[in-house]
């Protein structure tokens, strides 16, 4: 083969003469793409997702603009509080900016008196700045606990949103000359004939601690004292009152008296402040460390 490759030229031929070496090697050299006999073009097969690689077997030709089948994508699913994580069995697949849909943000539940721990039922999600209702519990107004002694301690401008006030006291007196005395509280600086202390009509002093015989508050011991003040915002109504008190003394003794619990302040404006103050008019006071507490009653 001493011509040129494909012209046959030189001897050495076949039958056929020239042109019978290109045929032998070349076999698709002298036929037209498409129009040959021996092409056949094969249909692009589908690849999914996790497919291996494979040499394949087919005996067919793949044009070069043939497309092969993909997956489709899907929708993205919901997730939900406490779910597990799973590989799932879909067998699309996700675009890049694909949004899985999620549980909706809940409104927190009122706190109850009473109420139990319970890990409760929502499949809603709580907001980090949320805030539970505990408008059906008795709120701290304000807190005083003496430093030094004082003879009065008011609470001023009570707001008028709740319906009872409540007044804790948990004190003890100076007093030197005896063991016990009594206390008393007025509302809105009033000194007038408005507290009726339930047994003697009305009196300007204001409303009486209820006490033993004796009194109420003591050197030897520490007292606490509690008023509830009914309807105190009303501008229809009289102010009931009802107070109670309990005490123990250095020697370990404790005493309740349950007499003079029942008081009326005839007034009918809303009550916006109280004063508390020891009924000796001396030089006695509420010692150090006494305290105050008035809370508001839904």
């Amino acid at each position: 083969m001493s011509g040129p490759l494909g012209t046959g030229s030189g001897g050495g031929g076949s039958s056929g003469g020239s042109g019978g070496t290109s045929s032998a090697v070349f076999p698709f050299i002298d036929r037209p793409l498409g129009g040959g006999a021996g092409i056949s073009y094969g249909t692009a097969g589908s690849s999914a997702v996790g497919d291996s690689a494979d040499a394949g077997t087919a005996t067919t030709t793949a044009r070069s603009d043939h497309v092969h089948g993909r997956e489709a994508f899907g929708t993205p699913g919901a997730s939900a509080v406490a779910d597990t994580a799973s590989a799932g069995t879909a067998t699309t697949v996700a675009r890049s900016d694909h949004r899985h849909s999620r549980e909706a943000f809940g409104t927190p539940g009122a706190v109850t008196g009473g109420a139990t721990a319970a890990s409760g039922s929502a499949s809603t999600l709580a907001r980090s700045d949320h805030v539970h209702s505990t408008a059906g519990l008795p709120v701290l107004i304000a807190r005083q606990t003496l430093t030094s002694g004082a003879a009065t301690v008011t609470f001023s401008s009570i707001p008028s949103t709740y319906i009872n006030l409540h007044l804790h006291i948990m004190a003890r007196n100076s007093l030197t000359s005896a063991a016990i005395q009594t206390a008393f509280f007025r509302v809105n600086g009033l000194a007038t004939s408005i507290y009726d202390d339930g047994y003697t009509s009305t009196i300007t002093t204001g409303i009486n601690t209820p006490s033993s015989a004796s009194g109420t508050f003591r050197t030897d011991g520490w007292c606490e004292l509690q008023y509830v003040l009914y309807n105190y915002a009303s501008s229809n109504n009289r102010k009931l009152v009802a107070g109670v008190y309990n005490f123990n003394t250095s020697a370990g003794g404790i005493g309740q008296a349950s007499n003079r619990t029942f008081n009326l302040i005839t007034l009918t404006s809303a009550i916006t402040s109280i004063t508390i103050s020891v009924a000796n008019t001396g030089s006695d006071t509420w010692v150090t460390g006494s305290t105050f507490d008035l809370y508001g009653i839904p």
